[in-house]
């Protein structure tokens, strides 16, 4: 029976212990407001995984639990390289829900900005179309992020080496597609406030539940601006005064910051923080397109995916085959099983003539090999005469070999 929501009691696991039955704790890699994330390691398969599970302090809030299993949920319908991966999806035996994620090595953007400070050009718009990669697939599923920051975007490596950005943590995703809104689509009350705050759009600001893709768009921008100048776009010294600065002030020019940067990458995130959702860019390949000359190749092909996705909708499910050419109609004279076709069928019984012609010539054949054979064991002698006679009375035969022998033994 499951436990009621005020009987759950939980505590983060311990380095050595096993939980669901499988999954050894080797350390504690990170804990936020919601949740603890767990390096642990999966006996049976001897591969390292992240346990993501909520905080115990949270176990008498049914909607966050159920916010927080929505986000494996939803994570696992984006089939992009650049979303964390999740395997598994479920609660301990305590009642603690936990997710199984991949395990990445590196760094978040927000560990990059700090250690590095600002990003080349070229590095920034990559890394962001990345991003907008994976933010893509999800809007064609109608999932909206709402907590896109440097500290969700994650810096690791391919199999070849290259930079990844996986784009982690969908526990606020918003699900706009009514045709997939399930248990806890409601679960964003009218007043509630979700997100980080120098990443929000104005209208998330004033109820979450009000941010669509839009507020993914807004949220790119501001951290493509921070990527490139080591600054968010808005600043306050309290959290009311920062949201005040995000309703009504302009963000801070990159160019006044960085002067070095394309005004044509300025004009771009100038149009992501529009205050008003429909001034600002459509799609993200609208996005895409306006940013791709700035960086690598890496960045077109990004371009390339991001208008694919949304083109085609980013649903496998909805793949379908060509159809097949028109067969050209022919009614047959009688019904015929299907192998027959594979058949030659016969025209009719063998003429005679057609079996005496053959017969004769394999008669010559036959001659043809025996003569040779003949030849071969006989190289010296005359060939026999087949088929040839003197006839009687018309003159003197020719000695046989035998006789003429006979003679010439006995003159000598």
């Amino acid at each position: 029976m499951a436990k009621r929501a005020h009987d759950l009691n939980w505590t983060i696991p311990r380095p050595g212990e096993t939980v669901a039955g499988k999954y050894v704790i080797e350390g504690l890699c990170g804990r936020g407001g919601l949740a603890a994330v767990l390096q642990a390691m999966h006996v049976g398969l001897d591969q390292r995984v992240a346990i993501k599970m909520l905080l115990p302090e949270w176990a008498d809030e049914p909607h966050v639990i159920e916010r927080f299993l929505r986000e494996g949920r939803a994570a696992t319908r984006i089939r992009s390289e650049h979303v964390v991966r999740v395997f598994d999806v479920g609660t301990f035996e305590s009642g603690a829900p936990y997710l199984v994620l991949e395990y990445l090595e590196g760094h978040n953007l927000d560990d990059v900005i700090v250690m590095w400070g600002p990003l080349p050009v070229s590095t920034a718009v990559d890394w962001v179309l990345q991003a907008a990669e994976a933010i893509a697939e999800a809007h064609s599923y109608g999932i909206v992020h709402r907590d896109l920051k440097p500290a969700n975007l994650f810096l690791t490596r391919r199999a070849d080496g290259g930079a990844c950005i996986k784009v982690i943590d969908f526990g606020l995703s918003k699900l706009t597609d009514p045709n997939m809104n399930g248990a806890g689509a409601k679960l964003t009350r009218e007043h509630d406030v979700l997100g980080s705050p120098h990443y929000m759009a104005p209208e998330q600001l004033r109820a979450t539940r009000d941010a669509g893709p839009p507020a993914d768009v807004w949220a790119l921008g501001a951290v493509l601006h921070e990527l490139l100048t080591g600054q968010t776009p808005f600043r306050g010294e309290s959290m009311p005064e920062l949201c005040a600065t995000v309703l009504t002030q302009p963000p801070a020019r990159v160019s006044s910051l960085r002067p070095s940067v394309p005004a044509e990458i300025e004009a771009a995130v100038l149009r992501c923080l529009e205050k008003e959702p429909q001034a600002r860019f459509g799609t993200l390949a609208e996005f895409a397109r306006a940013l791709a000359p700035f960086g690598t190749p890496v960045a077109r092909e990004s371009c390339a995916r991001i208008e694919r996705v949304l083109e085609g909708g980013g649903r496998t499910s909805d793949l379908s085959l060509p159809p097949m050419p028109p067969m050209e109609s022919v009614e047959p004279a009688e019904e015929e099983w299907p192998s027959d076709a594979y058949f030659v069928p016969r025209t009719g019984a063998t003429s005679l003539k057609t079996v005496f012609g053959s017969l004769l010539v394999l008669g010559a054949l036959g001659m043809a090999a025996f003569m040779w054979m003949y030849s071969s064991v006989h190289p010296s002698s005359e060939p026999p005469r087949v088929g040839v006679t003197a006839p009687q009375g018309s003159g003197p035969a020719a000695p046989r070999a035998g006789a003429a022998s006979g003679r010439e033994a006995g003159s000598r």
